[in-house]
């Protein structure tokens, strides 16, 4: 197949702006929820992932059509340490990407419904609040004492207070405690291991595209939530994987009790199944057409002497 490479890097990293640009506009707070005022969420959730389809189809495609083009940008995948490091890195993603199905993203987990769900009271004694306790503070209890009958204080009457949203503590779990961005660095990972082990020029703009648009889009998503949600829901997590755990407010025990290990346990080894797809294909492919040359050669062979093959 006849490629040019410069075009079709071109094209791969337009893709990759057209992708995260649109993207990330459809995520703006004002423009996101003018459109659903406008349109519905439902409409609008259509738009999004029409959008998403029109822009990260051809990049697929041209991604596909720059496989193996070019000259190498690097030799690294001949290493053997590479190829290591790059399987890895692809089971710690699907490892992540496992975790995320069972867990709710950062968006879901921290949504407006869901916080509206959270305990927004608190109940305090009446004293710590400010409020006088009422000078009859009613019958008391009596209960069964050696040397006769002991009078049990009335406990102190209790009052409910509004819980300020910067006290609220919204509930962490499993990979969450890791990082906020369990799919973002599913996908970062997997990029990476990409561009270290495909140096063909377009197949390395759209693995390393892949990394960037995830590590952006990370850091978007930070910046979109921030200023709509409390600020103790950011301060619990971390958006690099292990710095609230590095930092003392997650412990690794409580991720780990909270995750399902078999995920991480099979990562590696359907990684490496996945890898060997290629390779076996291509052999399945360079057995059919040997055998059907073969199978054309004998067939000309017969349509010259029929009975070649009959003969004693």
């Amino acid at each position: 197949m006849n490629t040019n490479v410069p075009v079709l890097v071109r094209r791969v990293a337009f893709g990759w702006a057209a992708f995260a640009g649109t993207h990330m506009f459809l995520d703006i707070h004002s423009i996101r929820e003018h459109l659903i005022t406008r349109m519905g969420e439902k409409n609008f959730q259509k738009l999004h992932g029409s959008v998403a389809c029109v822009t990260f189809v051809p990049l697929i495609y041209f991604w596909y059509r720059g496989r193996g083009a070019g000259v190498p940008l690097h030799s690294l995948n001949k290493e053997r340490w590479a190829n290591i490091t790059g399987t890895v890195l692809r089971g710690t993603a699907l490892a992540f990407a496992i975790q995320t199905l069972q867990t709710p993203s950062f968006v879901s987990a921290f949504s407006k419904d869901r916080a509206d769900t959270l305990p927004s009271l608190r109940m305090i004694p009446a004293s710590a609040a400010g409020i006088k306790p009422p000078q009859n503070p009613g019958p008391t209890s009596s209960s069964w004492w050696p040397f006769g009958s002991k009078k049990d204080p009335a406990p102190e009457p209790m009052v409910a207070i509004q819980i300020p949203d910067e006290e609220r503590h919204f509930p962490v779990h499993g990979v969450i405690r890791i990082t906020r961005h369990p799919t973002f660095t599913a996908f970062f990972l997997w990029g990476l291991a990409g561009a270290l082990t495909r140096p063909h020029p377009a197949e390395f703009i759209f693995w390393a595209g892949l990394s960037a648009f995830s590590l952006i889009g990370a850091v978007h998503q930070d910046m979109r939530m921030w200023n709509l949600r409390p600020r103790s829901m950011m301060e619990q997590t971390s958006l690099l994987p292990f710095g609230a755990i590095i930092a003392g407010k997650q412990t690794i025990q409580s991720a780990l009790d909270e995750m399902n290990i078999g995920g991480v346990i099979w990562g590696l080894p359907i990684i490496w199944m996945l890898g060997r797809i290629p390779a076996m294909s291509r052999r399945v492919a360079q057995t059919a057409r040997s055998r059907y040359s073969q199978f054309k050669l004998d067939r000309n062979d017969w349509r010259n002497d029929p009975f070649k093959y009959t003969r004693k």
